[in-house]
């Protein structure tokens, strides 16, 4: 399907931005009218199998994988990715330069900016299944610079703080504070962030993204350059 037949054949109520790819079997306004427009802001990549449902509200920048289901009142920020597979429930709000890889569950849960998210994560918001009060439905609440190790399940209403690594497999059952690393079933703290460095370097660790998106293929030559690009970011190592 070529781009100018799809906008032509846009259902009312779905917005398409600028230099958006999206492929074939991708269903744009799914769920109900009266949930908003759906809109999809610049240079977006949407891959076959996609369904997006009306009153999600996409930025710019963002690629939507395989399969991937986007519900109602989900808000992405720019520059994000959404891995094939992957199902948002309502009521996600997710930062921008973060990741949500394949195979996750997220629903009424907060991601920060520049967050890595790996495949198989889930998300949970209803500690009494099945709860039918909808003000007793929350997720997870994840701060900025964080990272969710494989396969992990992080409780209802769990706030995770800023510069946080949580190992693969973890169950998070209880708060993590800013800078921690939390591992195993139940979750218990194994060290601070900053005593972790990269792999054969004396750069001291930064979860998520930013490191990626700041040097790319490199790390810093040492943490005076880091300290210059991130400013007051690096307050955790103290």
């Amino acid at each position: 399907m070529t781009l100018d037949n799809l906008f032509m054949n846009l259902p009312e109520g779905v917005f398409v931005g600028k230099n958006c790819t999206i492929q074939q079997n991708v269903h744009l306004g799914a769920g109900k009218r009266e949930n908003g427009e759906l809109v999809i802001n610049d240079n977006c990549a949407i891959m076959s199998g996609a369904v997006i449902y009306y009153g999600a509200k996409i930025g710019n920048d963002v690629g939507i994988g395989h399969n991937a289901l986007i519900r109602e009142k989900n808000v992405i920020g720019n520059n994000v990715s959404i891995g094939s597979n992957t199902e948002l429930g309502p009521n996600n709000f997710i930062g921008n330069n973060s990741s949500i890889h394949g195979g996750c569950f997220l629903e009424g849960t907060s991601i920060g900016e520049y967050c890595f998210i790996a495949p198989r994560v889930v998300f949970l918001d209803d500690k009494t299944p099945v709860e039918p009060r909808p003000e007793y439905w929350k997720g997870a609440s994840i701060g900025n610079d964080v990272c969710i190790g494989g396969g992990s399940v992080i409780a209802p209403g769990i706030n995770i703080g800023n510069y946080v690594l949580i190992g693969m497999g973890a169950v998070v059952t209880k708060n993590v504070p800013v800078g921690e690393v939390w591992i195993g079933n139940p979750a218990h703290f194994l060290k601070k962030t900053a005593e972790i460095c990269y792999a054969n370097s004396t750069i001291r660790y930064l979860p998520g993204n930013r490191m990626r998106y700041l040097f790319k293929t490199r790390l810093p030559i040492n943490e005076k350059e880091l300290e210059n690009l991130l400013g007051n970011g690096l307050k955790y190592y103290d």
